[in-house]
């Protein structure tokens, strides 16, 4: 197996700006959890001690990226974790991290394909509609499935098409999630109060620690950058520097959800909400309309981490090919839309026709059998 990896193949396109690479890992960040989860870590924590618990969360995570923005900037190339485990590990240590790393992307897609539906729920009324079977006493409806497999559809094809696509669909999407945000803030300052929720809870250090050790799951999703190092129009240095400013900002996201949550109503009333944030939203405006901002921000931090853990996650598998350990069709780069794909484009396929056989591209000619054939020899 070759280390072919961990050396630049000029088959992607630098073409990820600074923005690009930042939404990416933001929004990978920013997914569904915090909006459901935000009562709880109240009701556990209190809102000082989740702050708290966050600050510690973030100080572990901060720790692991310094280390991936030292890796990302000494080997800014396509596949991050495979790369630096084929220099220090070797094929097979790097075959098995990198497989994992997969698989945990796959994981995180398809929690956001049962989260979506779910959050329009939330959103549109009646949308639980055609009820199909129930499993551990939830109800799965025909909506869901429906939605789910459109919006499977729609998400791959949209990185299908490249990844400046996937990484504009994340800007807009990043901008819906800072606007809540900045509302929810806006409405804990003007209209929020002291709740009943003691600061550290009724549980103390114990509660803290229970909110601490949930925060690394939280920022999963850094590792996007990595991943598309070796697409990114930016100096080494400042992929590093990216990786830090996402965690951090990302962090604050967090932290600012808390606070202006527990000014809005006390831990054991968010911890019995379906949408927590949403519900602290509704009641500081007096406004189920404008509480159903923070759950389009929800809903717009699903698509998010799905983009983000697609794109991550394609470029693992290329990553795998390129090494050889996975069939080397896979790591095929269409030079139109930057992104690893078996489809040779048509005007790809003329180019390489008329270098073969100098002639047009027309189909029934034995030309064109021989060129077909040449494209698999």
């Amino acid at each position: 197996m070759s280390m072919a990896n961990t050396e630049p193949n000029g088959k992607f396109s630098r073409v990820l700006t600074k923005r690009d690479v930042f939404v990416l890992a933001f929004g990978a960040m920013i997914g569904w959890g915090w909006i459901i989860q935000s009562g709880y870590w109240i009701n556990e924590g209190g809102v000082a001690g989740s702050v708290l618990a966050f600050i510690l969360g973030t100080f572990m995570v901060a720790v692991v990226g310094l280390i991936y923005g030292e890796l990302a900037s000494s080997m800014p190339f396509v596949g991050g974790e495979h790369v630096y485990s084929m220099r220090a590990l070797g094929p097979i240590g790097s075959f098995i991290c990198t497989w994992s790393l997969i698989l945990g992307y796959v994981g995180v897609v398809i929690f956001e394909v049962v989260a979506f539906p779910s959050a329009l729920a939330y959103v549109v009324p009646g949308f639980n509609a055609i009820p199909l079977w129930s499993i551990a006493g939830q109800t799965v409806y025909g909506t869901w499935v429906l939605v789910g497999g459109v919006g499977a559809i729609v998400m791959t094809y949209l990185n299908y098409k490249g990844v400046q696509p996937a990484a504009q669909f994340q800007t807009i999407l990043t901008l819906v999630i800072g606007f809540a945000g900045l509302t929810l803030a806006i409405g804990a300052v003007a209209n929020g109060h002291s709740t009943s929720t003691p600061p550290f809870a009724d549980s103390g250090m114990a509660g803290v620690l229970t909110v601490a050790i949930m925060t690394p799951f939280m920022f999963v999703g850094f590792d996007v950058i990595p991943q598309a190092a070796g697409e990114a129009n930016v100096s080494e240095r400042t992929i590093g520097l990216l990786i830090i400013a996402s965690v951090s900002v990302a962090a604050l996201f967090y932290i600012l959800v808390i606070w202006a949550s527990g000014r809005a109503l006390p831990g054991s009333v968010l911890v019995e909400s379906p949408l927590p944030a949403a519900a602290a939203m509704e009641a500081l405006f007096s406004s189920a309309t404008i509480g159903k901002i923070m759950a389009l921000a929800g809903i717009a931090g699903i698509l998010t981490s799905w983009n983000s853990f697609l794109l991550g996650g394609s470029r693992a598998i290329y990553a795998l090919a390129e090494s050889g350990m996975l069939p080397e069709t896979l790591a095929t780069v269409d030079p139109e839309t930057n992104t690893p794909s078996r489809h040779l484009h048509s005007s790809a396929a003329c180019q390489h026709f008329r270098r073969y056989s100098a002639s047009r591209c027309s189909s029934g000619s034995s030309t064109l059998a021989d060129w077909v054939s040449s494209l698999h020899g």
